[in-house]
């Protein structure tokens, strides 16, 4: 898991109700209908408003990053419609005192796992898998259909691994690239639709997942004016003369993680599949 800083945290607090407001504008989707389809869930803000969330700041390891579980509350709040609130004791104390609470969910973070644990229903999700499926459900949802189209997967740890096998059971033809072999080699034993690529600068793509955490690595020889990226990746990894020339880049730090997150730690039964269309997009990037 990336770990973000105090300056990171600042601009979440300041840019994700921009980025709810820019797919609610321009693509008729919020990212509760995002999360949603990416965990095969259909919950309603009404349904979720019955729930009490607890967030639990820890301060272990490095250290409690500021205004983080802030943050996740007011994300899961303000996007999601749940009860949300930070606990006032922190660590095994903040535990005990969602539970005392009443807390239905707690979200929770320390310098190597973020997950969110359903009490009554006896479930959890990892970040790393709700953020792989939310950022390859939005560009799946962003360029209508990915059935039998190639898709470029850069970057084989958790994230870009959940991406990659959401892609792959949506019928995509995905390619996963990683500087580390060892990890891409493992990956496609266990999914081997996937095609591990010995390298991907030598053309250009139309669809990109980007879930690595190195700046700058696509450049313009790799994408066209048609390109949709979609990058979970901190920082982001492609240059800024790229990001012009895409036609649409797919990018924040917390939010679309965090929504994912709260849809896949639901009720263990499936409302029923979602299913939502998206409109011709209006801006360059998110």
């Amino acid at each position: 898991m990336t770990r973000l800083n105090d300056g990171d945290m600042q601009g979440i607090m300041n840019q994700y109700k921009r980025n709810e407001l820019f797919f609610s504008k321009n693509y008729n989707c919020s990212l509760l209908e995002i999360g949603n389809y990416a965990m095969n869930k259909n919950y309603t803000y009404a349904e979720l408003k019955k729930l009490k969330v607890a967030c639990v700041p820890v301060t272990s390891g490095l250290g409690e990053i500021s205004n983080f579980s802030k943050s996740v509350c007011s994300i899961v709040s303000d996007c999601c419609g749940v009860n949300g609130f930070v606990t006032e004791n922190k660590n095994l104390a903040g535990i005990q005192e969602a539970y005392e609470r009443n807390a239905d969910i707690i979200f929770m973070a320390d310098d190597d796992t973020f997950s969110a644990f359903n009490l009554k229903a006896h479930l959890y999700v990892d970040n790393a898998e709700a953020t792989g499926r939310g950022f390859a459900a939005v560009l799946e949802l962003t360029a209508g259909s990915l059935e039998n189209k190639e898709v470029l997967v850069l970057g084989a740890g958790p994230v870009g691994c959940a991406g990659a096998t959401y892609l792959s059971q949506k019928n995509a033809i995905v390619k996963i690239y990683d500087q580390c072999t060892d990890k891409v080699i493992d990956y496609v034993k266990k999914h081997p639709k996937v095609e591990m690529l010995k390298t991907w600068k030598n053309r250009t793509w139309d669809y990109i997942l980007e879930a690595t955490n190195v700046a700058n690595i696509i450049g313009e020889s790799q994408i066209t004016n048609h390109t949709i990226c979609s990058a979970p990746g901190v920082p982001l990894g492609i240059e800024e003369d790229a990001v012009n020339k895409c036609k649409l880049v797919i990018h924040n730090l917390l939010e679309l993680g965090v929504v994912t997150m709260l849809s896949g730690v639901g009720k263990e039964e499936s409302h029923g599949k979602a299913n939502y269309t998206l409109r011709k997009k209006e801006s360059a990037i998110i």
